[in-house]
């Protein structure tokens, strides 16, 4: 436990942050070894946006149960960083807890799910909305709402335009955000941030 970066409370004694040892850590806590590793190769923010490499790192069909872009969340079945969006020891662990979650509630287990599935707008660990709404088109997605997900700010320039539109359009580092097919603005991704900016779009199926 004392190999972590945040500060931790166990048994009444608090252990501060200081260099974080992210492998033995993340062993401690259970996470897949697969996705140590990977978080060990990728974690470095000024040259990789970690859940890019995730999304590229993912082959086939991205499942829900492999969804961590919401771990900062009450709706969110891992607490790690996966390797891949349908990393199969990741869909083992949502497994499990998923059983734990219904025995306690069905409801909120539904309320869960719900959120895992819909689609989410990634730049970074950063910033990342999710939306209610539907993925129509590669790289398109009309929305009802859209949720600034933790750490994005509520003050996030992107948030502001996306609440504003109903249809956000994802072409290379250019997001354009449209209400009722008109454009009303345009986000520009940046590469060259502490925290590289590298826009991606996905849904998550209920499938396994």
């Amino acid at each position: 436990m004392a190999s972590g970066w945040y500060p931790l409370v166990v048994d009444g004694r608090v252990i501060e942050k200081h260099l974080a040892d992210h492998y033995t850590f993340g062993k401690a806590l259970g996470y897949p070894h697969c996705c140590l590793e990977f978080f060990q190769k990728r974690n470095h923010w000024n040259f990789y946006n970690n859940y890019y490499e995730i999304y590229r790192n993912t082959i086939n069909k991205s499942t829900y149960l492999s969804n961590g872009l919401l771990r900062h969340t009450p709706f969110s079945l891992i607490p790690h960083i996966p390797c891949s969006f349908n990393c199969e020891a990741s869909i083992e662990y949502a497994k499990r807890n998923r059983l734990l979650i219904n025995e306690e509630s069905q409801e909120y287990l539904e309320e869960i799910e719900h959120h895992l599935q819909t689609p989410i707008l990634c730049l970074s660990e950063l910033k990342i909305y999710r939306f209610e709404g539907n993925i129509v088109a590669e790289n398109v997605v009309n929305y009802q709402s859209v949720e600034a997900i933790y750490p994005t700010s509520q003050n996030d320039l992107l948030y502001q335009i996306l609440v504003k539109g109903d249809t956000c359009i994802v072409e290379g580092n250019i997001i354009r955000v449209y209400r009722d097919n008109f454009q009303i603005s345009a986000y520009f991704a940046r590469g060259d941030k502490h925290e590289v900016e590298i826009p991606f779009l996905i849904s998550f199926s209920k499938d396994t």
